[in-house]
């Protein structure tokens, strides 16, 4: 048995020991090949080679001691995983010989993940999936996940808009309680639903979300440009609120389309369809005829657009071949 003395000397020699290792910390980062780097926090880049890097994935938090080379370079020892961020990622579903893995999306990772038997949902080789991180090879290199749901095969129809949305975690479905309220400012809008606006859009469009009016005066002309109002329709702070601020905008993608809002909002309620009255917010703008602006002002109207036209019909209307019964397209034109 060791004696307090001697064991208190042996607790200081590790201290001692620990003291004077160079150690660091910071985060792993890939490589097109197998070995890596960990980008310390003072901005030394500490090399990890190939054994090393089965044991992490690229963007794990890690503390390494630091090694130096006899020619100076650094080589890093792990010693502790702080964090590892990676949870859920997208990717292909690869067959190597015997085994099953996901090659998984993501930048500068080039390691392939092993998809247990019980995991694989069915998924066929080529597929692409949704993944998540089951076992991490900190302790023995050896890695698992678990498929989360399989996306798609290469041929099918839509699947690139779908693994996009998987992908890039946009949400395709609505909270409960997110649909709309009852316009909340009808009554304070001044009511310009005479005006003679318009909208110029392709045919299919249904999400209508700007109306235009211009007509010429005695210092150039008036612009008038309506913008639908869903705002209006949309308590603050409420789910629909929270939702469309997350998502921020329309996602248009490949074969379909993710809206900021729901349809019955966007394409409905909101929409600045012909002969309907709708909600917007109106900027209006006197301009010279040397192109200057001036005299500015925002209001909330209530608007009846008087047509849903066509860019080719207005082209047609403006080249003199196809004459519209709207002059305010002239105007429009003039003011442009």
């Amino acid at each position: 048995m060791l004696d307090q003395n001697t064991l208190q000397q042996l607790r200081q020699l590790k201290k001692d020991i620990e003291d004077n290792k160079d150690q660091g910390e910071g985060e792993v980062r890939g490589s097109q090949r197998r070995f890596g780097f960990v980008r310390l926090d003072d901005g030394r880049d500490v090399f990890l080679p190939p054994e090393t890097m089965q044991r992490v994935f690229p963007g794990d938090r890690v503390k390494v001691n630091v090694l130096t080379d006899d020619k100076g370079k650094f080589k890093g020892e792990l010693e502790k995983l702080i964090d590892s961020p990676l949870k859920e990622f997208t990717g292909r579903y690869v067959v190597r010989g015997q085994g099953h893995f996901v090659e998984p999306d993501l930048p500068r990772f080039n390691k392939l993940l092993f998809i247990p038997p019980s995991e694989r949902k069915k998924a066929q080789p080529g597929d692409y999936l949704h993944c998540k991180v089951q076992r991490h090879p900190w302790r023995d290199g050896k890695s698992q996940v678990k498929v989360l749901a399989r996306i798609g095969a290469p041929d099918d129809a839509g699947v690139e808009g779908k693994y996009i949305l998987c992908k890039f975690g946009i949400d395709s479905q609505w909270p409960k309680g997110a649909e709309a309220a009852a316009d909340s400012r009808k009554e304070k809008r001044d009511d310009l639903r005479e005006h003679g606006f318009v909208t110029i859009d392709s045919p299919e469009t249904r999400d209508i979300d700007d109306a235009l009016y211009a007509e010429a005066n005695a210092q150039g002309w008036r612009l008038d440009v309506a913008v639908a109002d869903p705002g209006a329709f949309i308590p603050e702070d409420s789910e629909l609120d929270k939702a469309a601020r997350q998502r921020a905008s329309t996602v248009y993608l490949p074969g379909c389309t993710q809206p900021m809002l729901p349809e019955s909002l966007s394409q409905q309620a909101c929409s600045l369809v012909a002969d309907e009255d709708r909600a917007a917010l109106l900027c209006s703008l006197q301009v010279s005829p040397t192109g200057e602006i001036s005299d500015v002002q925002f209001r909330e109207v209530l608007i009846r657009s008087k047509a849903k036209l066509s860019y080719a019909d207005v082209a047609e209307h403006l080249a003199g071949n196809n004459a519209l019964p709207y002059p305010q397209l002239d105007a429009l034109k003039a003011v442009s």
